[in-house]
């Protein structure tokens, strides 16, 4: 389904799903068997979701536009009490982080001041005074 799904939906980036995927390194025949069918789906079924179309105001679009306005309310109170707090009071998938939790923080130390980055122009667009 999620193949069919994914098809139908003209996504340009696909995530294939097998059955050993859990463990750190699935199984090699399983990855195949996974790339088969994602293949075999969307060869199949490339034209399948042309001839789908959603009423208006019926079950998908009404789904729709609650998931929309859920995660529109989601934003806003994250706006509100920071990143951080809304992760610590599980505002994402039920799972909580304490701002000084976590793994990986031995890693971690302050940017020196002479620290230069030779992309970082690149990759933040130029502020424009209104």
């Amino acid at each position: 389904m999620f193949n069919l799904t994914s098809v139908m939906t003209g996504q340009a980036i696909h995530l294939c799903g097998m059955l050993t995927e859990a463990i750190h390194t699935p199984f090699l025949g399983d990855r195949a068997l996974s790339l088969e069918n994602a293949r075999y789906v969307m060869n199949t079924a490339r034209h399948f979701g042309d001839e789908i179309v959603v009423r208006p105001g019926g079950i998908i679009e009404k789904r729709a536009q609650w998931v929309l306005e859920e995660c529109e309310r989601l934003l806003e109170r994250v706006a509100e009490q920071g990143l951080m707090a809304a992760i610590e009071v599980k505002s994402f998938a039920d799972v909580s982080r304490a701002p000084g939790g976590g793994r990986g923080a031995e890693g971690v130390f302050a940017k020196s001041p002479e620290y230069w980055n030779p992309f970082e122009e690149a990759l933040h667009p130029l502020e424009v005074a209104l």
